[in-house]
């Protein structure tokens, strides 16, 4: 994770009126899911919800403690994020943006609450930043970055928690919620998908495959791999292969469906749905000289560096996650991403 794909706090101005608790309702039979007593949660909890999440979030960011962390993330994104506070500590820095932390907020322009009747509960803020004039611009390079984040609850005893977070470029319209007059959502089954995640995954990881072999990542546009972090930007595999040969080195890619899987579409209105998964992706760099070897050093102002003791190795290979928000309509035509956000979680020999 890099200064500026750091995790964004959220603040709810505004757009949502706060409200009370959650309605008891029984548990579904139908659902085959926890038989635990479950609660349809209410709209108007949501700003309590992000309100508990902003504070803990900016506490943990302030001090890089992972128990905090662990109590509002879950998923890939506690994966992303501790793996950003452990080389942020291990070089020495005291906060997520170095010597001081400077909190970030955003607006909150859309949800979907789905009226689900089983655990695990969950729920989609769509969000953008709210810049703050006193930030160095180093934190906060996109004035008008947006996400999408979404929250899970595994059972009654658990706290809501975030478990994905794909971010949105710089002025991307914000994902249109199919949501009911008193403003639930529907989370929409793999089964009524025409493409279901898993297999939009195995579709995604073939892409990028294929883009670091030969620069064309279809069936996704080589135009959503373009640089630049206020725009939608894809982990490029065909920029990593390339920097090799400069270097003395032969670099490999590979990707596959993240293994703890926690994929969920939202039913958007016009029929389309916004699918939320993540891949895992690596590259690994070795000398292209016989009994040659892979220099790896730190420095204090790139902590993922410090994911590796520095020294000469036969290889290196570097670990990264890839959360993807994607559009897919009704009929199973091309897919778009729509959003994204990667780190680096952690490098070996």
């Amino acid at each position: 994770m890099t200064r500026v794909r750091r995790r964004t706090s959220l603040l709810v101005v505004g757009a949502l009126a706060l409200g009370s608790g959650t309605a008891a309702l029984a548990p579904s039979a139908a659902t085959g899911a926890s038989a635990a007593p479950a609660t349809i949660l209410r709209p108007a909890s949501v700003p309590g919800i992000m309100a508990r999440y902003v504070s803990v979030n900016n506490r943990a960011n302030a001090t890089l403690s992972s128990p905090l962390l662990a109590s509002i993330e879950t998923g890939a994104a506690f994966t992303m994020d501790d793996a950003s506070y452990t080389v942020d500590r291990a070089a020495g820095n005291p906060t997520l943006d170095g010597k001081t932390y400077y909190p970030f907020y955003a607006h909150v322009l859309s949800r979907s609450v789905p009226t689900e009747h089983h655990y695990p509960l969950r729920f989609a803020v769509a969000s953008r930043e709210i810049p703050s004039a006193s930030d160095p611009a180093r934190v906060r390079p996109c004035a008008t970055n947006s996400g999408i984040f979404d929250f899970v609850k595994s059972s009654a005893a658990a706290p809501w928690r975030i478990d994905l977070e794909p971010y949105l470029p710089v002025a991307a319209a914000m994902p249109d919620f199919a949501v009911s007059p008193s403003g639930y959502g529907q989370i929409v089954a793999a089964s009524k998908l025409a493409t279901s995640p898993a297999r939009l995954a195995a579709e995604i990881v073939a892409g990028l495959v294929r883009d670091s072999a030969s620069g064309d990542p279809a069936p996704m546009p080589t135009g959503d791999f373009t640089s630049g972090i206020c725009r939608l930007s894809l982990l490029n595999p065909h920029e990593l292969v390339a920097y090799g040969p400069a270097h003395a080195l032969t670099i490999t890619f590979a990707a596959v469906p993240f293994k703890t899987a926690n994929d969920v579409a939202y039913a958007l209105r016009g029929g389309s749905s916004l699918v939320l998964l993540n891949v895992e992706e690596s590259e690994t760099a070795r000398s292209v000289r016989s009994n040659g070897y892979v220099t790896w050093a730190q420095s204090p102002s790139q902590p993922d560096t410090y994911f590796l003791p520095a020294g000469r190795y036969p290889a290196v290979t570097e670990s990264y996650l890839q959360e993807l928000a994607v559009v897919e309509p009704p009929t199973g035509s091309t897919f778009k991403v729509v959003g994204s956000y990667w780190a680096m979680i952690g490098a070996a020999s």
